[in-house]
């Protein structure tokens, strides 16, 4: 587990690090060199599979400039319309498109509804239009916010992150604006899932190689459950601490975050499920302690 939290933690500092080359805070920041290669490559799918879908494909959500959305402009203008982000989108962008409407967050941090003179969608074509204008934006300059990015935008709240030197406490909603705008898009989140695929390698590749050798059902998953969940952690405290030690919101692991979060869902899911349906007492390796008669029937 150690090994895998160290390996981790390499990766997260060598080949992710942040989107792109930056000054922070009068020191410069080298940015990731994947990130930078996947970047440098997609302007190639752009032009072959983008631009068309880009005449097809429209949405409602689409504005660069509207007058009722303050600082609304084109560097920004994904970031701001949740139908855009490639997981609440599942929700605003296909609720737009059957509204004819769009949804926008300003830059106050105000939820913003305009009229389209789109006329509104069924289900089946609002789920496939927006589908098909996430892929063509995909691949642009700007890309597509990191997924559930855009629920900073809301959060009025001071962060405890600062732009500049000499400045004040900048809100989430506007930090989240200005990570969207240094590059933390979408491409940059994919990059960031090198660090838990690190994780994943070394730990599932540990317990099928202890479970074989040991002579064990390859199938008691609570040893594996337990231990992904500590190394996901550790990483997690890793990367945060790295945050707070650089005070640069760029280094924040996203997708490592994410993935904790899952992790975490599913014990809480499970222990629901013991509580409520099962009796018994854990084994931290194997699950419910139960007679060798129903252990195959719990799994």
């Amino acid at each position: 587990m150690a090994l895998s939290v160290l390996a981790a933690t390499a990766v997260d500092a060598m080949v992710v690090r942040v989107p792109a080359d930056m000054r922070f805070m009068g020191r410069h920041v080298a940015g990731s060199p994947v990130t930078r290669f996947v970047k440098r490559h997609s302007s190639h799918l752009h032009e072959k599979w983008g631009k068309g879908l880009e005449r097809s494909a429209k949405v409602t959500f689409d504005f660069a400039h509207h007058k009722a959305v303050a600082g609304l402009r084109p560097k920004v203008h994904r970031i701001m319309s949740p139908g855009h982000d490639p997981l609440l989108g599942a929700f605003y962008g296909i609720r737009d498109l059957m509204r004819g409407e769009a949804t926008f967050f300003d830059k106050d941090g105000m939820k913003v509804v305009v009229t389209s003179d789109d006329d509104p969608l069924g289900f089946t074509a609002a789920m496939i239009r927006w589908l098909c204008h996430l892929f063509s934006d995909a691949f642009t300059k700007m890309g597509l916010p990191a997924p559930g990015f855009s629920a900073l935008l809301p959060q009025k709240g001071l962060s405890p992150f600062k732009l500049r030197q000499d400045g004040d406490l900048v809100p989430w909603k506007d930090i989240a604006r200005w990570m969207y705008a240094e590059g933390f898009d979408l491409r940059h989140f994919l990059t960031q899932g090198l660090t838990p695929a690190t994780v994943e390698l070394f730990i599932r590749g540990y317990w099928l190689l202890t479970r074989y050798n040991d002579g064990h059902d390859a199938t008691c998953r609570r040893k594996l459950a337990v231990m992904l969940l500590a190394s996901h952690s550790l990483v997690v405290g890793g990367n945060l601490l790295k945050v707070a030690v650089t005070r640069n919101p760029m280094h924040f692991n996203l997708a490592q975050t994410l993935r904790v979060g899952t992790l975490a869902a599913s014990e809480v899911g499970r222990l629901v499920v013991k509580t409520v349906g099962r009796s018994g007492r854990i084994d931290p390796y194997c699950g419910l302690q139960q007679p060798p008669a129903t252990r195959r029937e719990l799994q």
